[in-house]
């Protein structure tokens, strides 16, 4: 059978490939100070050959600027009203989202998704936009004087927003030069004055136009081959494809260009921290989803198919990873009236909240309601099945509010159902690959060894955090050895042990011991 989060378990630290340096192996959680041997991330007594007793345990969620060097970084993957396929878009607010990816509208779940984010204090996004079969660029074919084509505009991206966009060709200052003036709905109109050419059209929007692509048609060029004058008049042809299906949200990896799309090209992205679709697409994207964020060292969220308590549950059996959430039902704005999964909500609460709480107080103000009431019994029943949910609470304001229930992973272990365990062992082998990266490259002598241990030293130490800031704590305590340079043969070698105390948060720490003795066997 293929391997999916349906039938095996993905908790374990040796299914995480990406970030498996020396570094990976050695780091362990260890709680009140104890002393003994950690076991990292699930990984069993078994896989060790020294005889002793072992602890393993759980331990918070992340911020957008949590006490680390990493920032949080939420990707959306979904349709949007504009934006390119094959690449990415990096967005920093309102503003620029409306720019790169349209306006906030209705018909579109991936902008709904984003507004919610971006409303509610997320400061940047990475977007993921995808469409159906046979979507199309909007176009216009401009003639010369003679009536012969001569260029073609096209908006950027195959989008129904291309045929609100629109061309006007005016006689510019100079003599036998042309002015293109490119408009679309929410941006000034681009202006090329002055241009002598139809290459030279093709090579001004090139470097300048970010919604336009111009494309020479002459066989040859001849004189009064430039466009001739033309009214304002709209590009045509543009659309939105087929509705989407899995395929889509699945993506393609291009044999010939290299080019991807959807959740292939969701993980180019290694600074993606958290992820979620713009809507439930089904469970053969759902398993895709939850292999990704392990591959990726993040956390995703999975919306239930199912909008019952019931449904939520049964299907919840099926899965088994510490890696991603389960959320039930949808949730409808204040602001716009827009419904929205309550799986976009549990990443906006999680990338806000620093990494050493939970999301218990964090809540949403703009919820008006949710499609499923639940009462205080079915709450309880969700959380003990792992299935996260919304409900009403009493914010410090004393306002009714939305807020988030039950922070469980999917994981069966119950020692590995906390997410901020998972979360902070994320962002700590995630900075600590990066803070040594610079050191790759370094012949291993006693002087650049002594720079390697020193700002590990320092990051560990700024995961302490500064008593004028408590948000900034991260850890409570650490206990770090290395090898020595001619002990080792890289850089990631270089941690010999390294023992992290965290903060105890009441019940949400469990310590379990495991004897080792009967393997010297």
């Amino acid at each position: 059978m293929k391997s999916s989060p349906r039938n095996r378990s993905l908790s374990s630290a040796s299914h995480y490939n990406p970030s498996r340096s020396a570094i990976t192996e050695r780091l362990s959680y260890s709680e009140g100070g104890n002393s003994m041997p950690i076991l990292y991330g699930g990984t069993k007594s078994s896989d060790f050959v020294t005889p002793g007793i072992y602890i393993e345990e759980q331990v918070p969620t992340s911020p957008e600027k949590p006490g680390g060097y990493t920032s949080n970084l939420l990707a959306i993957i979904g349709v949007f009203e504009k934006g390119p396929l094959t690449e990415p878009v990096i967005v920093n607010g309102l503003n620029d989202f409306v720019e790169k990816c349209g306006n906030f509208t209705e018909n579109y779940s991936g902008s709904k998704a984003a507004y919610a984010a971006l409303q509610r204090g997320v400061q940047k996004l990475a977007i993921i936009n995808v469409r159906g079969d046979m979507a199309k660029q909007a176009e216009i074919t401009l003639l010369d004087k003679e009536g012969k084509p001569t260029l073609a505009v096209r908006h950027m991206h195959k989008c129904e927003f291309g045929n609100f966009c629109s061309v006007e060709v005016q006689a510019g200052n100079k003599p036998d030069t042309f002015r293109v003036i490119l408009r679309n709905p929410y941006g000034k109109p681009e202006v090329y004055n002055d241009l002598s050419t139809p290459a030279q059209a093709v090579e001004k929007v090139a470097a300048h136009s970010k919604d336009f692509v111009v494309e020479e048609l002459a066989q040859e060029v001849q004189p009064g081959s430039n466009p001739d004058v033309l009214a304002e008049t709209k590009l045509t042809g543009g659309s939105d494809g087929k509705p989407t299906k899995a395929a889509d949200y699945l993506g393609k990896d291009d044999p010939v260009t290299y080019k991807k799309t959807g959740l292939k090209l969701l993980k180019t992205l290694p600074q993606v921290t958290d992820f979620v679709a713009d809507k439930n697409i089904s469970d053969q994207f759902s398993d895709a989803m939850l292999v990704a964020a392990q591959e990726m060292n993040a956390f995703t969220y999975i919306p239930v198919p199912d909008a019952s308590i019931v449904g939520a549950i049964s299907m919840r059996q099926n899965y088994d990873t510490e890696f991603g959430h389960f959320v039930l039902g949808q949730a409808k704005s204040k602001s716009k009236g827009w419904v929205v999964p309550a799986a976009v909500y549990d990443a906006i609460a999680h990338v806000l909240c620093p990494v050493q709480d939970g999301t218990a107080g964090f809540w949403f103000g703009d919820i008006e309601s949710t499609d499923i009431p639940l009462t205080t019994a079915d709450i309880e029943n969700l959380t003990a099945n792992q299935v996260v949910c919304l409900s009403w609470i009493v914010n410090e304001k004393r306002e009714n509010a939305m807020a988030l229930q039950s922070d469980f992973t999917l994981a069966a272990d119950a020692r590995l159902r906390q997410t901020y365990r998972r979360r902070v062992n994320s962002l700590i082998v995630r900075d600590l690959e990066m803070v040594t990266t610079p050191y790759r490259s370094k012949h291993l002598s006693d002087g650049w060894f002594a720079q390697y241990e020193i700002a590990v030293r320092h990051y560990l130490d700024k995961l302490k955090g500064r008593p004028d800031d408590l948000n900034s704590e991260v850890i409570q305590d650490y206990k770090i050895s290395f090898r020595r340079p001619g002990e080792i043969g890289n850089v990631d070698e270089a941690i010999e042990e390294l023992r992290i105390k965290l903060f105890n948060i009441a019940d949400k720490i469990t310590i379990r011991l495991m004897s080792a003795a009967d393997l010297t066997a």
